[in-house]
């Protein structure tokens, strides 16, 4: 079985989108096995599209969690952004 997760952020500058996904990008390296991680930036959206090969109960969890990690890790990049900017 596939799981997909996508997890959509418009923002209102461009420039801002290019920095979460350039900050983000370094975790798609050291995913668990069967995780993939995909994104792309169109305009003022980042799009992210996590894909997960579910062989076994534990790996929908595994999913879950690095849809959890992903968005903290993005969380951190805003705030961070926000806290330059002012």
């Amino acid at each position: 079985m596939k799981v997909k997760i996508t997890i959509k952020v418009n923002l209102t500058d461009a420039k801002v989108v290019e920095a979460l996904m350039r900050s983000t990008t370094p975790d798609n390296i050291g995913l668990p096995k069967g995780i993939r991680i995909e994104g792309l930036v169109k305009g003022n959206e980042a799009t992210y599209v996590i894909k997960c090969e579910i062989s076994e109960p534990k790996d929908v969890l595994k999913c879950r969690n690095t849809a959890d990690d992903l968005l903290a890790h993005m969380e951190l990049v805003l705030k961070t952004i926000r806290s330059l900017s002012h």
